[in-house]
Order: C-alpha cells, then structure tokens, then sequence
C-alpha cells in the first residue's frame, strides 16, 4: 500500500511517499479501513517535529519509518472477529490517538471505539476535517469543564480565537446548546464566525477584549500557552464572581 511516511524528525521535507508498505491485518476487536481523505492537525504537525518523541516512541512498534495523522473517512475493507456493529463496505469516519494507526496511508487499522458510521450528507473530504477537532472541543467542554449541554443555556460564553478548527466548532455547538457567544478572531473571520452564530465577534487587531467584555460565564480558549500569561488574566478578568 501507499503511505506518506517519516523517517526522521523536522520540516515537510521529511515527509515521503512509499508505495510498497504490507496492507496491515485487523485484530478481534480492530477495524481496517480503506481511507479515502485524511486532515492535517496541530498536533500532526507538532509530531512531526519531535513534539512527545519520548512517549511516543515507547508507544510505536517500530520508532521509523512513521506514519503521521489522526483524522480520517474512508471504505470498511475488513473487521476482525469481535467486530459486530460495523461491518464490509460501511463508510465510516473517526480520528486516532494511537501512535501505530496513522492515516497518510492507502489503509489503516482502528479499534472499534474509534469507528463511527460517516453522515450520509458529507463527502469523504468533507468528513475528514471534523472528527479530531470536534473530539478536542468535545473534551474540554464535558469531560475536562464538567459542564453539560443544559448547563450552557443562556451563558455569556467567549471563545477565543475561534476562527480555526476547534473554535468554528465550538461556536456552532454552543450556540446549538443555547449560549451567548463572543468570539475573538482577526478582521477577515469576523463573517465566518457570524455566520456559525457567534453574537458578538471582536477583531482582537484592533480591540481588546477585556476592555469590551464583563460579567462572562465561561472562557474557552483555543489560544492556550501560545498567548502567555498575560492573556490568562484577561480572560478571568471578564469572568463573574460565581465562575471565578
């Protein structure tokens, strides 16, 4: 099979193409998946760069040749043996985690947690781009804040740059779960971001937003330790007493 390999640490010149690698073979509860699109995230970028190696490595089979990303949409080309809610020739979509199961390749090989049947109502490249950052937002919503969807009815909510992967997400399904939402971004998103729904949306190029903003319930930053210290204390800033 093809796949878009790493054989060592750094820029995309690391990255090649070799098309004689052995299609891999599903275990009891594992999926194999002909992918037909596949995403590029922070994260795949960050690895590729040596960003975890230590853990990383200890987790891989064999440290190179490595196949990166984490995203994918594709064919059921084989299930194994524990495998009964999916099945040959299903389309499916879903992200990775693990360091053995990259995507840049002809075929790869899921556990079953990380299958779901693709909606009918995306193309296969359309589907690659959402499970990862969707899962991100996902995660530091529910499972990390501990807030439920009834919780973030009617709350004042800002999201930081939110222009990009997990920020467009975050717009839409807050405001599906009824919140306010602001959102910092630069000029040329402030459309993108009302269109997803956001209220209010602040071109942080110009304005700052905790000179504009008071009395917020929830912070959700997508900028993280890219925006220093100083950041961090504006966005509590803008917080209210019940959620400081």
């Amino acid at each position: 099979m093809k796949a878009v390999t790493i054989g060592s640490y750094g820029d995309s010149s690391v990255l090649h193409l070799v098309e004689d690698l052995p299609r891999p073979i599903p275990q009891p509860h594992q999926i194999l998946v002909n992918i037909k699109s596949s995403s590029i995230n922070p994260i795949d970028v960050m690895k590729r760069q040596g960003y975890g190696k230590t853990i990383f490595e200890k987790q891989r089979k064999n440290t190179f040749p490595w196949i990166l990303g984490s995203d994918f949409s594709g064919v059921v080309a084989g299930v194994g043996n524990k495998v009964t809610r999916i099945k040959e020739g299903d389309e499916v979509w879903g992200c990775t985690s693990s360091p053995n199961s990259g995507t840049y390749c002809d075929y790869s090989i899921f556990n079953q947690e990380e299958v779901s049947f693709k909606p009918k109502n995306l193309s296969f490249s359309e589907a690659a781009t959402i499970p990862y950052a969707a899962l991100t937002t996902w995660s530091g919503i529910v499972r990390w804040a501990g807030l439920r969807p009834l919780d973030l009815k009617d709350k004042r909510v800002l999201i930081k740059a939110a222009s990009g992967g997990v920020g467009t997400i975050a717009v839409q399904l807050l405001k599906h779960w009824g919140a306010f939402i602001s959102t910092t971004s630069s000029e040329k998103n402030k459309d993108l971001l009302s269109n997803l729904g956001a209220d209010n949306t602040i071109n942080y190029q110009k304005e700052c937003f905790s000179k504009l903003l008071t009395d917020y319930d929830l912070v959700y930053d997508c900028l993280g330790y890219f925006g220093g210290d100083e950041e961090v204390k504006k966005s509590i800033s803008i917080l209210n007493k019940i959620s400081t």
